[in-house]
């Protein structure tokens, strides 16, 4: 799995990947250093006040198959998480 950043920490790196979830409400930016950064929108008590802030990735809820799409996690990796959350 590669590692989460905050995305202070990202300056300079090279951008890899970009994913986003509507479920979550949460992007996700690769690098090329096995790293990423995760981006998450929260919402204000009227339409338009939206803010995009640092957040921490929802692994179970971004969707399994753009984690793995983007390197984030493989197929064997996410199996065990899942089964250990099931316990």
């Amino acid at each position: 799995m590669k590692k989460e950043i905050n995305l202070s920490d990202a300056i300079g790196k090279t951008l890899e990947g970009f994913g986003f979830s509507i479920t979550c409400g949460q992007a996700v930016l690769t690098f090329t250093d096995g790293t990423y950064s995760t981006l998450g929108i929260t919402t204000g008590c009227e339409v338009g006040y939206e803010e995009i802030e640092e957040s921490l990735l929802d692994l179970f809820d971004f969707g399994h198959d753009k984690l793995i799409a983007l390197g984030i996690i493989s197929q064997k990796d996410l199996d065990e998480k899942v089964k250990l959350r099931s316990k």
